[in-house]
């Protein structure tokens, strides 16, 4: 059984390829698994010249610390690691880059607060 933040997560990954769907983005993968870590989100950009790796983030509106704050050090690392094994592993030779995209919710009720482009 799922727990409420497992569903919530997905709720807002969801979310956030809706919104990604509509800048005209095109959704290769969500949670790709590795070794190093997932990765919420495998991206190509509107102009299809850059391969993004999108880590989602979501929090209640008026937390103590926002989505896009919440994404730590040790985090930031382990996506970073997991981008570059995908990188490795499918060879790819194009620009990447790492986002962030920032989600509050209240009440099932999503609405994005960040989209951080090359965040990280």
């Amino acid at each position: 059984m799922d727990s409420v933040r497992s569903i919530l997560g997905k709720l807002a990954e969801g979310f956030a390829c809706e919104y990604l769907d509509s800048l005209g983005y095109i959704i290769i993968e969500r949670n790709w698994y590795s070794s190093c870590g997932e990765i919420d989100i495998i991206a190509r950009s509107k102009d299809l010249n850059t391969l993004v790796f999108i880590e989602v983030r979501c929090r209640k509106i008026g937390a103590f610390v926002g989505a896009v704050e919440s994404v730590s050090s040790k985090k930031a690392e382990k996506v970073r690691k997991a981008a570059e094994l995908y990188i490795y592993d499918n060879k790819i030779d194009m620009d990447c880059r790492i986002d962030v995209i920032g989600i509050s919710h209240e009440k099932g009720n999503m609405k994005i607060v960040e989209h951080i482009k090359n965040a990280f």
